[in-house]
């Protein structure tokens, strides 16, 4: 754990074989105005067998509010998020993906926004000024946010990005077993936060379709895995 005085934001990333993306958003991230003073860097490595970890290890070297945890078994992404947040020290907390498809150009905004009490800060693909690349998958993706949106009587447009940042003590109030499975773990994410009446904002992020490195998902698989969450949070009775 970083004994240095806690900064105002942590960056959560999780990672699985990602030696194609990491060092680059790591970059991005201190490039943007993000630096070492600011901001750490959590990386919550999953079992990473493609020299991503060794790459952080380096990084690390020149930078000390990189934190690096290596899990002794594999997690999973929402439990290696929920570990990130542990290990977390900072007022403020974002969680992006390692992947590239979540740009950090849009943290100082959303930090920004989450200063000024709006809750719980979302970079949505589905709000003016959002973009998702591609041709079905973007079909798809708005489809099933639809469904999960109609299912749980949301406000929330994008239910499935995983790009997000709130203050520490409002992020530690979600119970950590929401914190399973891939991707559905964000729709608990949401309905914790709407069902506490703490604000949400929605900004428009673009996100590009992965360019490097191999997707860890099957889409088809996804999609089921988020109706059948959200159906468990609509019949659970804690709504």
């Amino acid at each position: 754990m970083n004994s240095q005085k806690p900064k105002g934001l942590s960056v959560v990333l999780p990672t699985l074989n990602e030696v194609c993306n990491i060092g680059r958003i790591i970059m991005d991230i201190r490039n943007i105005g993000l630096d070492s003073k600011s901001c750490e860097i959590v990386v919550i490595d999953d079992g990473s067998s493609d020299g991503t970890i060794e790459l952080v290890e380096r990084l690390l070297r020149e930078d000390r509010s990189i934190i690096l945890h290596r899990n002794v078994k594999r997690m999973g992404l929402a439990e290696s998020i929920r570990l990130g947040i542990e290990l977390s020290s900072s007022e403020f907390i974002a969680v992006m993906d390692s992947d590239g498809m979540h740009d950090p150009c849009y943290l100082p905004r959303m930090l920004q926004l989450s200063k000024q009490d709006q809750g719980l800060i979302i970079g949505s693909r589905f709000v003016s000024g959002g973009f998702l690349n591609g041709v079905l998958y973007p079909r798809l993706s708005r489809l099933v946010n639809y469904l999960i949106q109609q299912m749980l009587c949301s406000k929330v447009k994008d239910q499935l990005c995983g790009f997000f940042l709130c203050r520490r003590n409002e992020l530690k109030e979600v119970p950590a077993r929401y914190f399973t499975g891939f991707g559905a773990y964000f729709i608990a994410v949401i309905d914790h936060f709407e069902t506490k009446k703490i604000p949400i904002k929605e900004i428009g992020t673009y996100q590009e379709a992965r360019t490097k490195g191999k997707r860890k998902s099957k889409r088809f698989k996804m999609f089921v895995s988020y109706m059948r969450a959200a159906w468990q949070l609509r019949t659970s009775g804690k709504r």
